[in-house]
């Protein structure tokens, strides 16, 4: 089973090695925090912004391919378990009608355990990528958004009309949202299937096509 090239909205290109080194980590993001204060007509208020924090996984695998050439594989959001020796596969993709896009790791296969590891995010991302600008809820919302800007600025009360901006722009969103959503998800279902069809029909691999010697073997 090869991924297929013929697919309208995604295309693929895989790599695959014996694995030389690996190494998995994890990273804590934070964000807010600190605060402010206004006043109005005599009167002050202040806020203090909330903490929070994330931890992300990320890893780096090296791996050698049955030419002997190695490739640095990047991942983020995932653990990919491996050890020296190992079989690798690494899928990645792209939305086809984002010529100039980099391509993005969506699942990892290793032949040696067995084992499927998918980046979620990556396969949001490119399923989002897919759909036609035109079909994006964010154009319309910006869209809009420009035009009521411009509006705003010919009214005599400009101030109530950046008071109606904020108002219909919310409304704007949330309706960009609801028109982008459901699109993201048929886009995702049908990249989802092409990955789940590889997963089941996963091509076999003869390890000592990727015998590996050398200094590397023992990093």
């Amino acid at each position: 089973m090869t991924l297929p090239d013929s697919n309208p909205y995604f295309e693929f290109m895989t790599i695959t090695g014996s694995v030389l080194q690996s190494n998995n980590w994890s990273e804590t993001h934070v964000s807010g925090g600190g605060g402010g204060g206004m006043t109005y007509a005599g009167h002050g208020s202040s806020h203090v912004n909330a903490i929070s924090s994330q931890v992300v996984s990320q890893g780096e695998i090296w791996v050698r391919d049955e030419t002997g050439k190695e490739h640095h594989l990047r991942f983020s959001g995932i653990e990919v378990p491996t050890r020296n020796g190992h079989i690798l596969s690494a899928i990645y993709g792209r939305a086809k009608r984002d010529k100039d896009g980099m391509y993005f790791s969506v699942l990892f296969y290793n032949h040696t355990s067995g084992e499927f590891y998918r980046v979620n995010k990556a396969i949001e991302d490119i399923a989002y990528k897919s759909l036609p600008v035109m079909r994006h809820g964010g154009f319309w919302l910006g869209s809009m958004w420009l035009i009521l800007l411009v509006s705003a600025f010919f009214t005599r009360h400009p101030a109530r009309a950046l008071e109606s901006l904020m108002v219909i722009g919310l409304g704007a969103w949330f309706l960009s949202w609801m028109i982008t959503a459901p699109q993201v998800s048929s886009r995702k279902k049908k990249l989802l299937k092409i990955l789940n069809q590889y997963s089941q029909d996963a091509p076999r691999i003869n390890p000592a096509d990727y015998q590996t010697t050398g200094v590397a073997d023992a990093a």
